[in-house]
């Protein structure tokens, strides 16, 4: 049994060409494969860096209410000085079910409208001192 190279079974994912070969074909070329390959991790390389610059751009914020030793202040406020909620490294219920958040290490709580009991996470395995 002859097998027939020449049948075309798609279109090639980058620039849509009729694809020939095996079934299992995405891309016409190399070219193109690369392209779309590219393309893909751009995408998601900048996705990623948005994330982590709205991340530091919090993280300044929480510090700089730190440094003023405000306890608190509302979301509106802080979406204002483009602090987003959204964005966090870590999550969970505090206490009276309030939302406990942190950006690295600063821990707050969140209600629907105010963030308050900011404070700087101390490591847990913190290397103890011995005296000499």
């Amino acid at each position: 049994m002859k097998h027939n190279d020449e049948s075309v079974h798609g279109r090639c994912l980058e620039c849509g060409t009729p694809i020939k070969g095996r079934k299992d074909k995405k891309f016409c070329s190399l070219g193109c494969k690369n392209s779309y390959n590219n393309r893909i991790y751009h995408s998601r390389k900048q996705a990623r860096d948005a994330v982590v610059e709205q991340l530091y751009r919090n993280y300044n914020i929480l510090e700089g209410l730190l440094s003023d030793r405000q306890a608190g202040a509302s979301l509106e406020e802080l979406a204002e000085i483009g602090f987003d909620s959204r964005c966090l490294t870590g999550f969970g219920r505090g206490h009276r079910s309030h939302e406990c958040c942190s950006c690295f290490d600063i821990s707050y709580y969140r209600t629907g409208s105010r963030i308050f009991g900011i404070r700087r996470i101390e490591p847990a395995d913190k290397p103890q001192e011995t005296k000499k």
